[in-house]
């Protein structure tokens, strides 16, 4: 999906996917300060373990407690979770009220984890 976007918008890069185990989480994510490299996506099981590994957090990841993109800005580590916004989003999109403070329970957490990608 990534890199047919790139491709779509002529954009120069790559997007490389990359299983890391747990014990190399903290190297990866340290190899993101390269200059060069915008960032990457996370699955599980690194959305909650990569939090104190990186500089700062949107609003959404503090409230979620897990970032499932980091950018790559100036040599700091940006986390971001698009996973909350985007469910909120897609509730919306399909005639949902959302309001503040509302309950949502979500059935069912997908299949097995994807590894994580970077470009």
């Amino acid at each position: 999906m990534h890199r047919a976007a790139f491709a779509h918008a002529a954009l120069p890069g790559t997007y490389e996917a990359r299983r890391v185990p747990p014990a190399d989480l903290a190297a990866a994510v340290a190899g993101l300060r390269v200059p060069g490299v915008l960032g990457a996506n996370l699955s599980l099981p690194h959305k909650e373990a990569t939090l104190p590994l990186l500089d700062s957090l949107s609003g959404a990841a503090q409230a979620v407690g897990a970032v499932n993109t980091i950018v790559h800005r100036g040599g700091q580590l940006h986390g971001d979770n698009t996973d909350s916004p985007g469910l909120r989003d897609a509730l919306s999109d399909a005639g949902y009220s959302w309001e503040q403070g509302a309950e949502v329970i979500v059935l069912g957490a997908g299949g097995p984890p994807a590894p994580p990608c970077t470009p």
